[in-house]
């Protein structure tokens, strides 16, 4: 008997390996096309430049720039490397050494991002390849553990086809195709929410949290709400008290100092350096020393259109709100992933007051997260959920 069972679950676990294997291979094409057909954005440079400089730290400032331009030149096709090298401000970075140089700390505040692409480059990819690979890891991972997070919610074939939709929609690939940490960022989140909503634990949810600051620094405000959210809000399965809430948002702040120590020091920037838009106002690639309360709007009100117009923003804040209204309907009662989606806009708003961008590259983990409550709150038991989700229907 105990064979026989022992032998169910190895032919169950060998299963399970099969569906994930087959389902990395099916979004494999998607990572290679966005290796092939990155999108060469302008982010690339800064990020080369600082990989060279660690590389070879004797070089000059005027040497780190020429031989930026030069690898781009010769690993960049002709049509986008024009696109790198047009517009005033770009034009600028060109020919200014010492420009493009003070740009540099806007970018080493990614010490994450910027140590992958530096191991790639040294495991023997070309460095702009190396600035891309990241973001396609990041990519691949997150469509496993979407995979992963959906099996819990629908059985194996309508969660391994949903999966697979979702990794090839354009906010996905597009996100894939950048030379930034916002992908790398958007793994760390959903692994976050992962351990807040379907396992929640601590201490994971706490290394991710400090991962996250390391691979943007500007992930620290979210990283503290969302702390002192779970503190506060007493609606999470896991209680942490005062003492634990204050020694992690300790070391968040740490990790922040920790950051600009190490990263923006070197280049003559003060410890409280912060790459802050309110410094480089910039609604024509055209550098501002500061800006009025009129150009702060003119730049959200840009976002704003570009958000309606090119991106997906508005309709995932409508499937947020299908996820919330049952609360609504069922009197007030709101449950913890029904907070919680209230959290994401809640961080969502107050990033754009500081940032004002609203593009999706930023939200990706919230948009998989919104996508997974909504799965987890209407799917249908009798169709092909795995669990008896009846409770959580709304009643008509």
């Amino acid at each position: 008997m105990d064979i026989n069972t022992d032998n169910i679950h190895k032919s169950r676990h060998l299963t399970k390996c099969i569906f994930f294997v087959v389902f990395a291979v099916c979004i494999f094409p998607a990572c290679l096309f966005a290796f092939r057909r990155p999108y060469y954005n302008w982010d690339m440079l800064p990020y080369m430049a600082i990989v060279l400089k660690l590389d070879q730290p004797q070089l000059s400032i005027k040497n780190i720039h020429a031989k930026t331009y030069h690898i781009a030149g010769l690993q960049v096709p002709d049509p986008e490397y024009g696109n790198l090298i047009q517009s005033p401000y770009r034009e600028k970075m060109v020919k200014d050494a010492a420009a493009f140089y003070g740009q540099l700390p806007f970018y080493t505040v990614k010490p994450l991002y910027i140590g992958m692409i530096y191991l790639l480059y040294k495991a023997g990819f070309s460095l702009t390849k190396s600035t891309v690979l990241p973001s396609i890891i990041a990519y691949f991972l997150m469509g496993l553990l979407l995979l992963y997070w959906l099996r819990k919610y629908i059985k194996p074939p309508f969660s391994f086809l949903g999966s697979l939709l979702i990794m090839y929609t354009p906010f996905m690939i597009n996100t894939a195709r950048l030379s930034t940490p916002d992908a790398v960022s958007s793994l760390i989140f959903l692994g976050a929410f992962y351990f807040i909503i379907e396992k929640p634990s601590i201490i994971p949810l706490f290394v991710l949290l400090l991962l996250s600051v390391f691979a943007r620094l500007d992930n620290i405000v979210t990283c503290l709400i969302m702390l002192s959210f779970l503190f506060f809000i007493r609606k999470w399965q896991k209680r942490i008290s005062l003492l634990q809430y204050g020694i992690m948002a300790g070391a968040l702040v740490l990790c922040y100092f920790v950051v600009t120590w190490f990263t923006v020091r070197p280049f003559g920037e003060n410890i409280t350096y912060y790459p802050d838009f309110a410094n480089t106002l910039n609604l024509a690639y055209q550098p501002h020393g500061g800006f009025s309360f009129k150009d702060y709007v003119a730049l959200a009100y840009s976002y704003v259109i570009t958000v309606v117009v090119y991106q997906h923003f508005t309709f995932f804040a409508f499937l947020a709100f299908l996820v919330i209204i049952p609360a609504f309907i069922n009197g007030y009662k709101i449950r913890f992933e029904q907070w919680f989606i209230l959290l994401l806009i809640f961080i969502i708003l107050t990033r754009f007051i500081l940032f004002p961008n609203l593009e999706d590259r930023f939200y990706i983990s919230f948009y998989l997260c919104i996508l997974i409550l909504l799965v987890k709150q209407y799917t249908e038991t009798d169709v092909f959920s795995n669990t008896n989700l009846s409770s959580l229907k709304v009643k008509s």
